[in-house]
């Protein structure tokens, strides 16, 4: 729990969020791995927006 909750904390001031917009992001995500809450907190707000909205990949069929 420390390691994990250590680095999440250290992204926050590494990628410059603000204590809001990292708990409005921390909480959207849900339950996810740390490589993938990594991946997110690393992304710009569109890649965010996309991440968050567009599902089509998981619709359509291959």
């Amino acid at each position: 729990y420390y390691y994990g909750m250590k680095e999440i904390c250290d992204w926050e001031k590494e990628y410059g969020y603000t204590k809001w917009d990292y708990t409005e992001l921390l909480f959207s995500a849900g339950r996810i791995s740390m490589e993938s809450l990594e991946m997110l907190v690393k992304m710009t707000k569109e890649e965010q927006g996309r991440f968050f909205t567009e599902f089509r990949s998981l619709l359509m069929d291959e």
